[in-house]
C-alpha cells in the first residue's frame, strides 16, 4: 500500500492525499501548490517526516501565523532566485524594516512605507 497519493486539481497543482496508517482510509487532499511532480512529491515526502501543515502557505488565520507555520519552503525559493531577484528582494526587506527611535522602545516602532 502506498503511504500517499498525488493528483491534479482542475488548475494543474498537485494535491496530495495521506493514507491513515490505522484505518488504511484516505485522508483529506492537501495542495503542494506545485505544478512539478517530483517537486509535489518532494513536498509530500517531507510533510510524513515532518507532519502536514496546520494550514495553507496563503492563509490569513491567525492560529495559523502564531505558530509560524507559514507552509512556505523558503529554502527551496531562495535557491530558485537568480543574483537580480536576491538584491532585489533585500532592498525591499531593508526598505520595509521597523525603525525604532533612539531609546529602543518597541512601542514608539513604525514602519518604514
Amino acid at each position: 500500500m502506498q503511504l500517499f497519493y498525488l493528483s491534479k486539481n482542475q488548475d494543474g497543482y498537485f494535491k496530495v492525499r495521506f493514507v491513515d496508517p490505522n484505518t488504511g482510509k484516505l485522508q483529506s487532499a492537501k495542495s503542494t501548490h506545485s505544478k512539478d511532480k517530483f517537486e509535489a512529491t518532494r513536498i509530500a515526502m517531507k510533510w510524513l517526516e515532518s507532519g502536514i501543515p496546520d494550514c495553507r502557505s496563503n492563509s490569513r488565520q491567525k492560529e495559523c501565523l502564531e505558530k509560524g507555520a507559514s507552509g512556505l519552503d523558503l529554502q527551496n525559493i531562495v535557491s530558485r532566485l537568480s543574483d537580480f531577484e536576491i538584491d532585489t528582494l533585500q532592498t525591499i526587506s531593508q526598505e520595509s524594516r521597523v525603525l525604532t527611535t533612539a531609546s529602543g522602545d518597541e512601542s514608539s516602532s513604525f514602519p518604514l512605507r
